[in-house]
């Protein structure tokens, strides 16, 4: 959006000076990865986990689940699954635009 549509949001201006600090190192390789991607996706099991219940019956052979509405875990997982989807698409969008328009810049 920054570059095509001339429109800064500054919302990926944050990842942007994250991004570049974690380059910078040549140890803080996967760091980022597992900072944006990982952690997050730990927050999404785990608070999934805490909302998430089965039961299995076994006279009729059937399988319960049921949701509860706990509004901070929901909040969290979608918090979290954000975080993720900014992440994934701020890398295919920048490796895109290095990929087919490198002198745009």
């Amino acid at each position: 959006m920054k570059y095509y549509f001339h429109v800064n949001l500054h919302l990926f201006d944050v990842f942007i000076d994250m991004m570049s600090d974690f380059d910078k190192s040549p140890s803080t390789k996967y760091l980022s990865p597992i900072l944006m991607v990982g952690l997050p996706l730990v927050a999404i099991v785990l608070n999934g986990l805490a909302i998430v219940y089965a039961e299995y019956n076994k006279l009729t052979k059937e399988i319960s689940i049921v949701i509860k509405l706990k509004w901070i875990n929901i909040l969290i997982i979608a918090v979290s699954a954000m975080m993720i989807c900014i992440f994934i698409l701020y890398a295919v969008v920048e490796n895109i635009h290095h990929a087919y328009l490198p002198c745009y810049h």
